[in-house]
């Protein structure tokens, strides 16, 4: 690793810093402590300050953009991706899940930091079974030099909540296919998906949202570990300052998750901080109020259009004046998937619907009826996204390496009541790791 800071300080010799704010995800040369290493832009201010992942230790620093170089184009290839991806796998100990809340977060941070780093001090070597590989984060069975698993030495002082599974959806039962349905469009994800509610159910829907709100905000507590893809959460609405359930779509590297709203089909990238476990009594005793749909959008005449949604006027036009809806068909959770949403199953009801688009809406003809409803659903959003920081595969599932443990994300956050504010006291779930055989090969 010495001789590659080297070539990367011999880099900022001839090549200038930065001369404005590099954007986010950018890939740039960063120094520290007097060396330089890679580093990847997480976000950035007006001031030109930017937060940077070193990515080869986990650690982050705020520097200027002033101090920061670019790889030279040329370069690229041989300082990142394939060629030298980043040495420091984010991992998460395998029984820590999301929702393990600490008794003391104290206590609890004191003694992981103690099971991780004492090993260093004594030149011993931690080693680790990689369970499970995900695009941003690879699961590990973490063991002490004596062989003791970190992650069962931890969990006597916490309690576990499992991950809640959301109850049935509407069913065919309620909107039969072959009907005209008075409806409630709650969110237009395209021009070929939406959200709706049945209009006969609104009021009850209403009634179960901001009850449901109340009881979360109550239980809103402390958690341990980042949340994970396809785990359903209490989420914290900066806008409303209301509670709503929520499915994790994607987990950042700034702390912060994607995380789709259930009952509203809408999507929102929320901190860490407000968020929070559901558990079964959240979840199964009311069923998700929003059904997704696949639209076909006609005319009075029947010819198929798009509608432009990119246009404002058109939005609103659509929100206010579609009322009613034709289900031509309707998928149960289940019969033929489990769908995918960005990369991991999804169980939900969903419909094939037809709606004629509101007289004045501008659109676009389609023809040869392209937008004619399939047979089935296809597998759609799976996600083709690159892992994060072009980390390859460098481990087999199942195989026993030794690491070492070169950074500790502090990812326990204590949250008081609908306040949502972060309480003094740290917490550890997750660790940035290099394998000994990487590190001897750099």
């Amino acid at each position: 690793m010495e001789a590659f800071t080297a070539t990367l300080k011999l880099v900022t010799q001839v090549v200038p810093p930065f001369d404005s704010t590099p954007a986010i995800d950018s890939s740039v040369i960063a120094p520290f402590e007097a060396c330089y290493y890679r580093g990847l832009i997480l976000n950035n201010d007006q001031n030109g300050d930017c937060e940077v992942l070193f990515v080869d230790y986990g650690n982050r620093a705020i520097i200027p953009y002033t101090q920061l170089y670019p790889i030279p184009a040329d370069s690229l290839p041989a300082l990142t991706g394939k060629s030298f991806p980043a040495v420091a796998l984010r991992c998460k100990l395998t029984g820590l899940d999301y929702g393990f809340r600490p008794a003391n977060a104290a206590d609890f941070d004191r003694v992981f930091q103690d099971l991780l780093f004492s090993s260093n001090a004594q030149e011993k070597s931690l080693s680790a079974v990689i369970n499970q590989q995900f695009p941003d984060v690879v699961e590990i069975r973490l063991c002490d030099p004596w062989c003791n698993d970190v992650a069962q030495t931890l969990l006597p002082m916490g309690t576990a909540v499992p991950p809640a599974n959301i109850a049935a959806r509407h069913g065919p039962g309620i909107l039969p296919a072959g009907h005209n349905f008075d409806i409630k469009i709650r969110f237009i994800e395209s021009a070929h998906t939406i959200y709706i509610w049945p209009a006969s159910e609104e009021a009850l829907s209403r009634e179960r949202i901001k009850l449901m709100s109340s009881r979360m905000g109550v239980k809103f507590h402390a958690c341990v570990s980042m949340p994970e893809r396809g785990r359903y959460v209490t989420a914290f609405s900066i806008a409303d300052k209301l509670f709503y359930r929520a499915i994790v779509l994607e987990v950042f590297y700034d702390s912060t998750a994607k995380v789709k709203f259930i009952d509203f089909g809408n999507v929102s990238r929320l901190p860490f901080d407000h968020l929070c476990p559901l558990d079964d009594a959240d979840v199964l005793e009311f069923y998700a109020c929003a059904l997704k749909c696949r639209t076909t959008w006609t005319t009075e005449d029947g010819k198929e259009v798009i509608p432009k949604i990119s246009d404002p006027q058109v939005m609103k036009t659509i929100y206010k004046n579609t009322t009613k809806v034709f289900i031509s068909n309707f998928w149960v959770a289940g019969e033929d998937g489990p769908y995918e949403e960005d990369g991991f199953a999804l169980l939900e009801d969903r419909a094939d619907i037809q709606v004629q688009i509101p007289n004045g809406v501008p659109y676009d003809l389609v023809e040869g009826g392209k937008l004619a409803v399939d047979k089935s659903w296809p597998a759609d959003n799976v996600s083709n996204k690159k892992p994060s920081l072009d980390v390859a595969p460098r481990v087999d599932i199942g195989a026993e390496v030794e690491v070492k443990v070169v950074e500790i994300e502090t990812t326990v956050v204590i949250n008081e009541g609908a306040n949502v504010q972060p309480a003094d006291g740290g917490g550890i779930t997750t660790a940035a790791a290099t394998t000994e055989a990487e590190t001897s090969d750099v």
